[in-house]
């Protein structure tokens, strides 16, 4: 068995899960961004307001607002929960770098 081979696949395998994680993050990301963006929008003409459950209709959506905006976005940066490839996946998603396959 070529070992310098075996080496190089499981090298590729890394770097496809990686490459994987990146735009899976920045995905989620955008889609955030979206949704968030629709929320405050629907925030803002008040359409999301049930007639008698004024003050019960704004805390759902701002319970909704919250959600996406803190658990939902710390979930996608940070998954799975074990750290080393964050860093990679962080610096491959701030810095633009590309990996090669």
């Amino acid at each position: 068995m070529n070992l310098a081979y075996s080496s190089r696949i499981e090298f590729i395998s890394f770097e496809h899960r990686v490459a994987s994680l990146a735009w899976l993050s920045s995905k989620i990301e955008k889609n955030v961004d979206l949704e968030l963006s629709e929320l405050r929008a629907i925030r803002a003409a008040g359409t999301h307001r049930v007639k008698g459950w004024e003050s019960e209709s704004d805390e759902a959506l701002d319970e909704s607002v919250f959600m996406l905006d803190s658990d939902i976005r710390q979930i996608s940066v940070n998954w799975p929960p074990w750290g080393a490839h964050n860093r990679l996946v962080d610096r491959v998603l701030l810095t633009g770098a590309t990996l090669s396959f």
